[in-house]
């Protein structure tokens, strides 16, 4: 019972937590049209997912792209990630990479996870760094990765890694600040 209690009040936070109301698909439509970041983003998530719509990969990697493009973090993971899989777009692992690093640089953690991961693999159009792997999964506080990792790389390198990975929070700390003030500006 608590489970489900706890449930349901985490979705109420993040309905309330959204920007706008959540209209028809039409009034999306609309909106996404018009330039709405996050009705774009959310037609993407809609399209995706079969949402109030019919499931269609090229329909949801499309509204991605277009709330990518005006810097949705959440929409650049998305769109990365259909561009990994070759879903609705055609299959591009280095194009992916870029648009996770767009996303991880405004502190979106699933996406620094991911560099972490291409980075340790050397995957993406990414030479393998352990270095930057350490960086990125300790931006993203992964722990288990991070402690793996640390396993495989001598003193240096983990003073490497720890300063990068300074460097980066610096980073995305100034992006939220600037977007923050960005925001203010448009309102």
């Amino acid at each position: 019972m608590l489970r489900f209690a706890l449930t349901l009040s985490l979705t109420s936070v993040l309905l309330a937590s959204c920007t706008f109301e959540l209209k028809d698909t039409a009034d999306l439509h609309r909106r996404a049209g018009a330039g709405d970041v996050e009705a774009q983003w959310m037609l993407g998530w809609k399209y995706h997912h079969g949402e109030d719509v019919t499931i269609d990969a090229k329909q949801a990697a499309n509204w991605y792209r277009k709330a990518a493009l005006q810097g949705h973090a959440k929409a650049q993971w998305q769109f990365g990630f259909m561009l990994d899989n070759g879903t609705g777009v055609t299959k591009n692992k280095e194009e992916a990479v870029s648009w996770w690093l767009r996303a991880a640089e405004q502190g979106h953690v699933i996406a620094q996870n991911k560099l972490g991961l291409r980075y340790l693999k050397g995957e993406g159009g990414l030479e393998r760094d352990h270095v930057a792997a350490y960086a990125w999964y300790s931006v993203a506080a992964n722990e288990q990765e991070l402690s793996a990792l640390a396993n495989l790389m001598n003193a240096q390198e983990r003073a490497e890694g720890q300063e990068l990975s300074r460097k980066l929070h610096e980073q995305i700390e100034a992006n939220a600040e600037q977007l923050e003030a960005q925001t203010k500006g448009d309102l």
